[in-house]
């Protein structure tokens, strides 16, 4: 009997660690800056906004993820699916920021791995066994918690976020199915173009004129949404995705203080017992999955040596960077 090597540059759990947690940093300031410009624009014109500033960034690094031929996709038509559920998610996504705090979104979700468990049975024809349904019902009776009648959380506000989460999930879906055969640079090519298309086109029903002030939070739009995925995305070569992914819900704290500095909001209620549920749940999803991950690489190395993808990963970038070793 042979053991596989270690996945190439899952070999550095510190720098993994510390490069997710500054990713995780920059996504945060994103939602902050988006929910900024809330203020300013309706939901559909800040996803138009942010897809138009992060497009400069995401054609400069194409180059350096299979260059401009491998935009020739064969499978365009779930390349448009994949933007459709984007900009779905992001105007849900804003519209909930704008009426609620940024630690309340959150909090919702964060129920992304539990829809993602959920809807892999379906449309992946996956297995799921009963310790992860229990927790996907746990973590779900945890939303329950924040935003039933006495959670405090925004009512259609808390709806938008939930339904972001699920649109999130699908395409979080459809990426890791596009992963297999596609690169990530055309896949974040398509994504960025087809999202701002779609939601160009709703904008323009109750577009506004652009405000001077408003500028430099364009500019950090562009800027923390390439780095935000740069970051994430190298943290998941660095170290493997059980190392790593636990760390995403540093953005708890981040969430809290930005959104006091820069609103004086503070979390409703409800959050303070039900967000602690949700990340157990997905957690727990996480934990089940890495040691089921494992257990099936070493039955496959003991059948034929030959080493399994990376363990099923509760976000985007983790998908396409395992899928990428």
């Amino acid at each position: 009997m042979t053991t596989s090597a270690p996945a190439a540059g899952h070999n550095n759990p510190l720098r993994g660690i510390l490069l997710m947690c500054a990713g995780v940093v920059a996504f945060t300031m994103l939602d902050a800056v988006m929910k900024g410009l809330a203020e300013w624009y309706s939901p559909a014109q800040v996803t138009f906004l942010r897809s138009a500033a992060g497009l400069p960034f995401v054609l400069a690094v194409v180059p350096f993820q299979g260059g401009f031929r491998s935009l020739a996709s064969p499978r365009k038509g779930l390349m448009l699916a994949r933007g459709v559920l984007g900009s779905i998610m992001l105007v849900l996504f804003v519209f909930a920021l704008s009426r609620m705090t940024l630690a309340d979104t959150y909090a919702i979700a964060y129920t992304a791995p539990l829809f993602v468990t959920a809807l892999s049975v379906p449309l992946l024809k996956e297995r799921v066994g009963i310790h992860r349904w229990a927790a996907v019902i746990v973590g779900f009776a945890g939303i329950l918690v924040m935003v039933g009648p006495n959670g405090g959380s925004s009512g259609i506000a808390a709806l938008a976020a939930l339904f972001a989460t699920l649109a999130y999930a699908l395409s979080a879906i459809t990426g890791r199915t596009l992963s297999r055969t596609e690169t990530v640079g055309a896949m974040s090519v398509y994504y960025t173009l087809s999202m701002g298309a779609i939601s160009g086109v709703l904008a323009l029903f109750d577009w506004r004129p652009l405000v001077l002030e408003s500028l430099p939070l364009l500019l950090a739009v562009g800027v923390f949404g390439t780095f935000s995925l740069t970051l994430v995305t190298s943290a998941y070569r660095a170290a493997p995705a059980s190392i790593v992914s636990p760390f995403e819900y540093t953005s708890l704290f981040w969430t809290i203080g930005l959104g006091y500095y820069f609103w004086g909001d503070l979390p409703q209620r409800g959050f303070w017992y039900g967000a602690p549920i949700v990340i157990g749940a997905g957690l727990y999803i996480l934990y089940r999955e890495t040691r089921l991950h494992r257990q099936e690489k070493l039955d496959d190395t003991i059948a034929c040596d030959t080493p399994l993808p990376g363990a099923v990963a509760s976000t985007i970038g983790a998908d396409i960077t395992a899928h990428d070793e």
